[in-house]
């Protein structure tokens, strides 16, 4: 697995985040949230397919 759905990708846990959501993915991009140790939520984002769709529209 690559990626923000790796289980070493980013572990907020070990630092006092806590994940809300397990990564979903919305077809152009896998989001998941967190909450930091402050209180704040962070989205986190990885594009999949977004930039692929882009240049096949401007090449169109």
């Amino acid at each position: 697995m690559d990626g923000i759905e790796a289980p070493d990708y980013f572990q907020p846990e070990g630092r006092g985040g806590e994940f809300l959501t397990e990564p979903k993915d919305h077809g152009v991009e896998i989001r998941c949230y967190l909450r930091d140790p402050d209180g704040y939520l962070i989205e986190l984002g990885q594009a999949t397919g977004i930039l692929a769709e882009i240049d096949r529209a401007v090449s169109a």
